[in-house]
């Protein structure tokens, strides 16, 4: 096909020339129509710089287009060789396809890139080398190629050895002069490493831009001029804008309060290569001021000139405040320091003071010049000296960070003080040691008031553990906040186990519920029980309760106090018994006064009955012989009728029940406390006899069934007593015996084995300065318990109504207190009972002999 260059240069020469004459001849015109002489030779003078110009153009493009087609020529004939050489020297890998996608031909590199040999590769197609997963676009991309589209695409190849590669495909159709496609020639470019890179740098451009939209400090850059073309999203949250885009284009200096100091700024910078924690005012979007402190450097472009500055700027404003606080602090922890009224002071590691304030001073009598380099023990009283340089050792080894406590110290005087330590150890950045911080409160009134509280406190706790009712506080919520000694023998539990405990869980058994106890708190009101039976530690007793509020510093609490009321109910029933057995003893003396007088007549006329029969009084005979008989006729007949026989009898009775009436006379008076000389063979024989009248319907015992054996020493002196009352105690431990025996009698009647015949021994000897009498029986025993009770008021065995309680207990203390004798008791279950009684004797004054 003929080269259209010349034609198009022909075409050019044609129009310019046009031109030239078309304008060229109106400008001559225009400027020279008034001389026509001028006129005519411009015209020559054009006509000839026409020619001249056109030919050598046309001579200058004639020789260009020769060499030019020369050069072609030996081009074409190198091409070939050029291209080989081309092909095989390029650093990207070439293979030529065939219509059908099958290699014809690669280059060194695309065979090394994937890892084959040249010859190995010729007849594969293209597509066998691909990744499966970029097959289904390689189809496309190829029906691409068909219809004559070049194509640049990223594809991933299989190396022979199985690894992946990234590539570049530059693909362009081979195409016939007719438009049909004969192949493809691809370019290949090894991207893995830039692929790496690139996601490498993506990366890194994400961090960046993470650390950048993240960062709390402001990241800045500016132009050379200094207008912003750079912040990070929190310049604007700083400066109070809504976008960085508010910012952006603006001149640096429009956000500085004073715009003046940049110039300043800029030379710190040029002279230092940069600027570190330098403080700069800005202005808020509203005008509120902030402090900032920035780290900046001028950065440069790619020629090396400065293009800006860039850097970070961090609001301090806080922070300035804060100095200033701590400086302000800092002075007013000065003003407190010296100011304190407790005594404030540093030790070194060596023990010593190396600081002290004015109240230091005062406290202990030293100048401060006389406190610093002294050994802080010396300032301890010395008995508490060893505790304190061990917890000084503890706290400076770490330890221990901190202590308090109360302790004893020394005036310059000598003079003792209490004073309160609160010490701290004093750490560096690192934790290393720097000292020890001491701060000491005068607290001598303190302890002297706190002395004569807990004085008060003690006597308090005294009196109210010497009380003998049960006296409890409660808390708001019904716990225990104070428990006296009879609220924990009542409940068998301490006070530390009760404090903090609901009051009913203690005392499980008062007579209110848990609802009753808490309305009375809300509504504070008082509950009352009165003898109310209850089981506590020691059994069932009776109480006297009372619930009422208390109020405590402002505070409403409640208080409970149980009195045991049960001995006092048993002595009012004892009194009233008393009081009906007085009203017995009136009415059985006045009785015996009235039984005299007719049992005074029996005797009286049974003696005259004997006198009037008597043959040894002559007027017996002569009153006989008046009516005509003989005595001695009548007193046959009366002996024959045992008469006399009978009237003895009924004197027998009457002296019997006279010496009856007369003991009973005689134990109802009132005893005097008057003692006597007396021995004890007639006191026990006065008792027994008196014991001897017992007999109880109910029991069916009879106390003459019992059997008495009297083991007395004759030699036993007499013994200073009051007779009475000694008769008294006898006459309980022997009727206590016998009613004992008698109730295992009773139980053996009703089919059960019985104990042999009731016995009871009564013993009597001489004890070194002591008489001792026994009183032994052989009936059922006691068990321990009992035997430890025995002689408490009130305490029996017996069922309610068979006894007060009262009689051993009297007897204790008949023998005791008025004798100043002793009695025991010893007892086994199954082998009897035996009391000992202990009484002095009389010396040779007369006297009773003092053990």
């Amino acid at each position: 096909m003929p080269s259209l260059k010349p034609f198009r240069i022909a075409a050019t020469y044609a129009v310019v020339s046009a031109l030239w004459i078309l304008f060229s001849d109106k400008a001559a015109v225009f400027l020279f129509s008034s001389t026509p002489d001028m006129l005519l030779w411009i015209s020559m003078v054009k006509g000839w710089f026409y020619v001249s110009v056109v030919t050598c153009l046309l001579w200058f493009a004639l020789v260009r287009f020769e060499r030019q087609s020369s050069l072609q020529s030996e081009q074409l004939q190198n091409s070939e060789e050029r291209y080989r050489r081309i092909v095989e020297t390029a650093n990207e890998g070439i293979c030529i396809l065939d219509s059908a996608f099958t290699i014809t031909y690669v280059n060194r590199v695309f065979s090394r890139l994937l890892g084959y040999e040249d010859q190995e590769m010729l007849g594969q197609p293209l597509a066998g080398l691909f990744a499966p997963e970029d097959l289904p676009d390689h189809l496309q991309r190829e029906e691409e190629r068909r219809a004559g589209h070049p194509g640049r695409y990223e594809r991933r190849f299989l190396r022979k050895d199985g690894h992946r590669l990234t590539t570049i495909i530059s693909a362009m159709p081979i195409m016939t002069d007719s438009g049909a496609f004969e192949g493809s020639v691809a370019m290949v470019t090894d991207i893995t490493e830039a692929k790496q890179a690139e996601r490498a740098l993506r990366e890194s451009e994400a961090r960046y831009r993470s650390v950048i939209e993240n960062i709390s400090d402001v990241y800045y850059r500016t132009d050379a001029r200094g207008n912003m073309i750079m912040v990070s999203p929190s310049c604007a949250k700083l400066l109070g804008y809504d976008s960085v885009n508010d910012i952006l284009g603006y001149p640096n200096t429009q956000f500085w309060q004073h715009p003046e100091l940049r110039s300043e700024f800029l030379e710190r910078i040029k002279n230092d290569g940069e600027v570190r924690d330098y403080e700069v005012v800005l202005l808020r979007r509203d005008g509120s001021p902030i402090t900032v402190s920035t780290s900046s450097k001028f950065y440069h472009d790619i020629d090396g000139n400065i293009a800006g500055v860039e850097g970070i700027f961090r609001d301090i404003t806080e922070r300035k405040r804060s100095e200033e606080a701590l400086r302000d602090n800092e002075e007013r922890l000065r003003v407190i320091f010296e100011t304190s009224p407790s005594a404030i002071f540093l030790v070194d590691g060596t023990g010593h003071v190396v600081m002290a304030n004015n109240r230091t001073s005062e406290l202990f009598g030293y100048t401060r010049e006389e406190l610093i380099g002294k050994a802080y023990p010396e300032l301890v009283s010395p008995e508490q000296r060893d505790i304190g340089t061990n917890l000084m050792r503890a706290l400076m080894v770490g330890e221990i960070d901190h202590v308090s406590l109360e302790r004893r110290y020394l005036r310059s005087t000598g003079d003792p003080f209490w004073g309160q330590l609160a010490g701290r150890r004093l750490e560096g950045p690192k934790g290393e040691f720097k000292g020890l911080v001491g701060i000491i409160t005068d607290i001598t009134e303190r302890k002297q008031a706190e002395e004569k509280l807990e004085t008060a406190f003690e006597l308090t706790n005294s009196i109210l553990d010497s009380i003998p009712a049960a006296i409890i506080s409660l808390d708001e919520r019904g716990r225990i906040t104070h428990f006296n000694r009879s609220a924990q023998d009542l409940s068998g539990a301490s006070f530390l186990q009760a404090r903090g405990a609901p009051l009913l869980d203690v005392l499980p058994h008062l007579p209110f519920s848990a609802s009753q106890l808490e309305e009375a708190i809300r509504t504070r009101g008082t509950v009352k029980a009165t003898r109310a039976a209850m089981e506590v530690a020691g059994g069932s007793r009776l109480m006297d309760i009372l619930l009422f509020p208390l109020e405590v510093a402002g505070h409403v609490r409640m208080a409970v106090t149980l009195e045991d009321v049960t001995e006092r109910v048993r002595v009012e029933e004892v009194m009233v018994q008393t009081e009906k057995m007085m009203s017995v003893g009136g009415l059985a003396a006045g009785m015996a006064h009235e039984i005299n007088n007719p049992l005074g007549g029996i005797l009286q006329s049974v003696q005259l009955i004997k006198r009037r029969l008597s043959p040894d009084i002559p007027r017996n005979d002569e009153a006989a012989g008046e009516l005509g008989l003989k005595l001695a006729d009548v007193l046959r007949y009366l002996e024959s009728r045992e008469i006399p026989t009978f009237v003895d009898a009924i004197q027998d009775s009457g002296v019997r029940a006279a010496h009856i009436v007369s003991n009973m006379l005689e134990f109802s008076r009132f005893s005097e406390s008057k003692r006597t000389p007396a021995h004890l063979d007639g006191v026990l024989d006065k008792a027994v006899e008196l014991a001897s009248n017992d007999y109880d319907l109910k029991k069916r015992f009879d106390f003459r069934r019992v059997r008495i054996v009297r083991e007395f020493d004759p030699d036993l002196p007499q013994v200073r007593c009051t007779r009475t009352e000694l008769e008294q105690v006898i006459f309980n431990l022997v009727k206590n015996a016998a009613q004992a025996m008698a109730g295992v009698g009773a139980a053996a009647t009703d089919g059960e084995a019985g104990p042999e015949t009731p016995l009871i021994t009564l013993r009597l000897a001489r004890d070194g300065d002591f008489a001792r009498i026994e009183v032994e029986d052989n009936g059922p025993g006691m068990s321990e318990e009992v035997r430890r009770r025995v002689f408490e008021p009130f305490y029996t065995t017996k069922p309610p109504g068979d006894g007060t309680g009262l009689g051993l207990s009297v007897s204790y203390f008949i023998v005791t207190s008025n004798h100043k004798g002793t009695i025991e008791v010893e007892s086994q279950p199954g082998r009897g009972t035996r009391f000992i009684i202990r009484l002095p004797l009389e010396d040779a004054s007369g006297n009773g002999v003092r053990a």
